[in-house]
């Protein structure tokens, strides 16, 4: 769940500005050979009322971008991004890295037999076969169908996930799927590092869509946040907020990161790779048609979902990546509230 509270990004070119200002001038009356500390002391003082003119006007954008460069060099600092500081981590050797992706398509695909047996009990099976394509059959579904849907379908996704999960523990004790006490505060210290990065991913993309003549993204990227804003006092508008905060982040981080990660990791061997590869299926399976995404929002997710699954293999916790999911989509969720 994305909240694009990043509008006025564009400012970022001010500061770039602001640069240009202080390097222009000193280099050209260098080349003269005088006034050079009087034209380099006017162009800092301009510099630096335009950088904080800027900051002033849009402190959302700017507090995340500096927020996230100091989380980066801390943790480089501290060295736990330092270069092979994943090595001797999960160990997915017991199964093949087919039995791992299996496991996580079958967590995927019972989300969609349990959203699909509502379908069928309400009547939208013949919906479907009208040739319209999945969100025109969202769009034109009641809210109450919209949640009993989504619930059902999450409810179903999450029994099957723990119980496969619990089956792999007990073969794979070293996988990192076990219930460990310490994840809870290192999953909240983590999402609170997680924040200013994935945001100030999607600020960088916002600035290079603007700059490239692109438009600005809107506010609220996502339907179903969108859907919980327009109908907050429905009880069901609540139920699809439950499913983002809870559901989502379960199944989700048993799919991508239990399943396809461990895949990748049992059939490559590198740590990196495997993240990778889990973080673009991540945020491809949320781009939808690839005509009217916002990149924008596909940047922040796949920076969220490379973090997701640097921290599962870095704690070696599958509940630190789920805590990190659903802080991250209670927070846009709060946020887009508190907004309206």
């Amino acid at each position: 769940m994305i909240s694009r509270r990043i509008a006025g990004v564009e400012r970022t070119g001010r500061i770039v500005g602001a640069i240009a200002a202080v390097c222009g001038p000193v280099a050209g009356v260098a080349a003269s050979q005088g006034g050079v500390m009087d034209s380099a002391r006017t162009a800092v003082r301009g510099g630096a009322v335009d950088a904080w003119s800027a900051i002033r006007d849009d402190p959302w954008t700017w507090v995340h971008v500096v927020a996230a460069i100091v989380v980066l060099a801390v943790l480089g600092a501290v060295g736990v991004l330092r270069p092979g500081t994943l090595k001797g981590g999960r160990d997915v050797s017991p199964h093949p890295w087919g039995i791992w992706l299996a496991c996580g398509l079958i967590v995927l695909g019972t989300s969609w037999v349990g959203g699909g047996i509502v379908a069928t009990l309400l009547g939208l099976a013949e919906v479907a076969r009208t040739g319209e394509d999945e969100s025109s059959i969202m769009a034109s579904l009641t809210l109450r169908e919209q949640g009993m849907v989504s619930v059902c379908g999450y409810a179903m996704a999450v029994t099957a996930a723990l119980v496969m999960r619990r089956i792999l523990a007990m073969s794979a004790p070293r996988a990192g799927l076990e219930w460990r006490g310490d994840a809870w505060v290192r999953g909240g210290v983590a999402a609170v590092l997680v924040w200013p990065v994935v945001q100030a991913a999607a600020i960088a993309a916002t600035w290079v869509v603007l700059r490239a003549g692109g438009e600005a993204p809107p506010r609220v990227a996502h339907t179903t946040l969108q859907t919980i804003l327009d109908s907050r006092d429905d009880p069901w508008a609540w139920a699809l907020a439950a499913t983002a905060i809870v559901g989502a982040p379960i199944v989700e981080e048993f799919v991508f990161r239990v399943g396809l990660q461990s895949a990748a990791l049992r059939l490559f061997g590198k740590p990196w790779v495997a993240i990778v590869l889990s973080a673009a299926a991540f945020a491809a399976i949320h781009m939808g048609d690839p005509r009217t995404a916002q990149w924008p929002a596909m940047a922040a997710l796949a920076t969220l979902g490379l973090c997701l699954g640097f921290a599962y293999e870095k704690t070696r916790s599958f509940l630190v990546p789920i805590i990190i999911h659903a802080v991250f989509n209670a927070a846009n969720v709060g946020l887009a509230l508190a907004s309206n």
